[in-house]
Parts: C-alpha cells; structure tokens; sequence
C-alpha cells in the first residue's frame, strides 16, 4: 500500500489496481476519519474512555463489515467500479444517515432529559457510531442489491 498520492494516481490511472486493492484504500480512509474524529475529541475535554474506544472499535467493525458485503454485492452485478459506486452513492446515503441519527440523537436526549436514566445515553454513545454507518451503508447496499439481474 504506497502513501504517495502520485504513485496511486498514476496506478489508478494505468489500471494496476484492481477493486480489492481499491477497497483496501477506502477501509484505510474509513478508518483514518475514526482515529481522526477521536483526536479532536480527546484534546477538546471530551475524553476518548473505554467507552469512547469501544464505540470507534464497533464503527470500524460496523463499517469493514458493510463495505465488504458492498463489494461482495458489486461482485455479482459486474464487479468493476466498486470505489467509484461506494463514494458517489456515500452522498446521498450519507445524508439520509445522519439526518435519521440526528432524529434518534434528539429522541436519546429527550428521553434522558425526561426520565434521568443514564443508561439511555450510555448505549446510544456506544452504539451510535455503529448506527450511523450501518444506516448509511445499508442504503448503499440496498440500491445496489436492485441493479443485481
């Protein structure tokens, strides 16, 4: 797996990698936005617990297991593209994913706010990450599974 972003380019460019590697780089991207998110949070108060490292170690879990089973569906429609398909339909799904979290987000905090249980907010702070790119995922998914002939 090379960093330099002018040799991907141009092995992108020559056709030398092909969708395995590619998806091999979008997990690495995933995962590199995880450990970012985390680092801001950890620095700004908000400390990364163990609750915090479980909830980005599920996310990753979440997120691998999704984009897999995406390339495994891609697969069976033709099997060339999978990158281009993934990032292209991450837009809109990605959108719809955090509109319905932030829905759940604001239902989780009403609820707390309401009934004071701390156990409400404590899964959905395990969970959410989890949640959210299940959602989004699973869109992607789902739009794909239609074009399988």
């Amino acid at each position: 797996m090379t960093l330099s972003v002018n040799r991907l380019a141009k092995s992108l460019v020559a056709g030398e990698l092909n969708e395995s590697e590619k998806i091999k780089y979008y997990l690495a991207a995933i995962y590199l936005q995880l450990i970012n998110a985390g680092i801001p949070a950890y620095f700004w108060g908000s400390k990364l617990d163990n609750v915090g490292a479980v909830s980005f170690g599920l996310g990753a879990i979440v997120a691998t297991l999704c984009i897999v089973t995406i390339k495994n569906v891609n697969d069976k429609i033709d099997g060339r593209n999978v990158i281009e398909r993934l990032s292209i339909l991450s837009f809109p799904a990605f959108l719809q994913s955090i509109a319905l979290y932030l829905v759940v987000y604001i239902g989780i905090t009403a609820l707390y706010v309401v009934t004071g249980v701390q156990s409400i907010y404590f899964i959905f702070s395990l969970l959410g990450l989890s949640f959210y790119y299940w959602v989004g995922f699973e869109l992607i998914r789902k739009a794909l599974m239609k074009n399988i002939v």
